[in-house]
C-alpha cells in the first residue's frame, strides 16, 4: 500500500531529498520526498495500515434479542436499542459507558410497551437521541420518540407517529441537533420508499409531509447526511431485486430527490451506507447475484446526483450477512458482518478516488452474530452489538491501532535503510 508519511519536524529546515527504495522498507513502494532537519524524532503514517483488538464481550440483554440498533452519545458513551423478545417483544434501550475496551450497561428502559420491530436510532446530540420504529401493537405504525440522557438516567416523551399505515424497513438520520429524516417502506401506498423530515423541540417532534423517492417496493434502506439539508438514501428496489440509491434536497421540510442511480444491478441484501466526506459515501452489502460475496461502493454527489465507481469485494471466501459500515474519517471505514462460519468479522477499507484497498478480517464473536449494528466511538475505538446463538443481546468494543514508524534521527541520505525502520 503507498503511504503517505508527515513529519514531526524540530530545529533548522536543512534541505529536500527525494530517497529511493531499499529493500526490505516495506516491500515495493514508490520514492517518497521528506523534508529533513537536525532533530526529526518520530513520525506516523497517514494511511498506514490498521490492526484491530477486541475487548470481552458483553451481554446488555439476557433474553432472545433482535432489532439492534446503536448510536454513540460521545467518546466514553452510546446507546443500544433493541426487540426484548424475551419480555413480550417490548423496545428497549441501554445506556453503554465504555472503560479502556470494556463496557457497562444502565438500566433496561421500556420505550414502548407493545411490540416493537424495525428499529432505528440516531443522536441529536451528547444527550438526546431520536428512535424511529414500527409500532407493532399499535396497527403496525412508524413511530418515532425522543429520548434524553441525564447522567445513567433515560427519559422520554410522547410517542408521535409518522406513518399512520404498516411501515417497516426504517433508517433515521439525524440532520443537525433538532432535526432528523427517517425512510421508510409505506405499507399504507403500495410499499413504496418513503421519507419525512422531524422536527424536535424539547422532547416533542412535528412533520413535514411524506416524500416518495421509490415508487416500486423499496427494501433494506440505509440513509445518511450529508449536512444540515442533504442526504441519499440506499436501499433494495425489490421489483427487480436491485440496489440503487437517492440523494435528497431539504428546503424548510419539504423534500426533493435526484433520479435513481444503481449501485448494484443484482440482487440486493443487508444494504449499509455511511457517509465518508461531503460529497462521497459508502455502500456495503451482499450480493447475491455473486455467490452473495460481501461487496463495497463508492458512491459520489456532483451536482445533485449520484455516481458509483466499481465494486470492491471484501469478503470473498464467504457468503456475508447483517453487514454494518460505519466511518473513521474520510477515506477510511470499517465493515461488520457474519460470515459463513458464522462468525463475526470487521476490516478497515481505504478510498483513493472511487477506488477501495482492504486490511485484514479480524474476527470479534465466534458466536454467530445476528442484527450486527456497529457506531465509531473515537478515531481509535468502535462498539458493536448484535445477538449471538443463544440469542442474548451483547456487545463488544474495538480497539483500532494504525502502524506506527519511526526514524532514528539521522539526516544522512543513506539513513533508508531497513535496520533505520521500525514499526508496530
Amino acid at each position: 500500500m503507498r503511504k503517505s508519511y508527515f513529519l514531526t519536524v524540530i530545529g533548522l529546515l536543512l534541505y529536500l531529498s527525494t530517497f529511493p527504495n531499499h529493500a526490505g522498507n516495506y516491500g515495493d513502494q514508490p520514492e517518497r520526498t521528506f523534508i529533513l532537519a537536525e532533530n526529526i524524532t518520530a513520525f506516523k503514517s497517514s494511511q498506514g495500515a490498521i490492526s484491530m483488538s477486541f475487548g470481552t464481550e458483553s451481554t446488555f440483554n439476557p433474553a432472545s434479542t433482535q432489532d439492534c440498533a446503536v448510536a454513540a452519545l460521545d467518546a466514553a458513551h452510546f446507546i443500544v436499542v433493541y426487540t426484548d423478545l424475551g419480555n413480550s417483544s417490548k423496545g428497549t434501550v441501554r445506556l453503554a459507558t465504555v472503560n479502556g475496551n470494556s463496557i457497562s450497561w444502565g438500566t433496561e428502559i421500556i420505550f414502548n410497551t407493545g411490540q416493537t420491530f424495525d428499529i432505528s436510532v440516531t443522536t441529536l446530540d451528547d444527550s438526546h437521541f431520536v428512535i424511529a420504529y414500527q409500532d407493532w401493537s399499535n396497527s403496525y405504525k412508524g413511530t418515532a420518540i425522543v429520548g434524553s440522557v441525564s447522567g445513567s438516567s433515560i427519559s422520554f416523551g410522547s410517542e408521535y407517529i409518522f406513518n399512520a399505515a404498516w411501515t417497516s424497513e426504517i433508517s433515521v438520520t439525524k440532520l443537525n441537533s433538532s432535526s432528523f429524516v427517517v425512510a421508510y417502506l409505506d405499507g399504507g401506498n403500495s410499499n413504496r420508499g418513503t421519507a419525512i423530515y422531524g422536527y424536535v423541540s424539547g422532547n416533542s417532534i412535528s412533520y413535514g409531509a411524506e416524500y416518495i423517492y421509490n415508487t416500486t417496493t423499496t427494501a433494506e434502506n440505509s440513509i445518511i447526511a450529508f449536512d444540515a439539508t442533504h442526504f441519499a438514501i440506499a436501499f433494495r428496489d425489490t421489483d427487480n431485486a436491485a440496489g440503487a440509491s437517492v440523494y435528497g434536497t431539504l428546503s424548510g421540510s419539504s423534500i426533493s430527490y435526484s433520479s435513481k442511480s444503481a449501485f448494484n444491478t443484482g440482487t440486493t441484501y443487508y444494504v449499509s451506507a455511511t457517509k465518508l466526506n461531503s460529497d462521497q459515501f459508502i455502500v456495503a452489502y451482499q450480493d447475491a447475484s455473486n455467490s452473495s460475496k460481501a461487496t463495497a461502493i463508492v458512491g459520489s454527489i456532483s451536482g445533485g446526483a449520484i455516481t458509483f465507481g466499481s465494486e470492491f469485494i471484501f469478503n470473498g471466501t464467504s457468503t456475508s450477512y447483517d453487514i454494518s459500515a460505519i466511518t473513521i474519517d474520510e477515506s477510511r471505514f470499517l465493515v461488520t458482518d457474519r460470515d459463513n462460519w458464522w462468525k463475526g468479522t470487521a476490516r478497515v477499507g481505504t478510498v483513493s478516488s472511487t477506488d477501495i484497498s482492504w486490511g485484514t478480517n479480524y474476527e470479534y464473536t465466534s458466536s454467530n452474530p445476528n442484527y450486527n449494528a456497529a457506531v465509531m466511538l473515537d478515531p481509535t475505538h468502535f462498539a458493536a452489538v448484535y445477538a449471538i446463538s443463544s440469542g442474548y443481546g451483547t456487545g463488544v468494543v474495538g480497539l483500532l491501532v494504525e502502524e506506527v514508524i519511526t526514524w532514528d534521527g539521522s539526516t544522512n541520505k543513506a539513513w533508508n535503510t531497513a535496520s533505520n525502520w521500525s514499526g508496530d
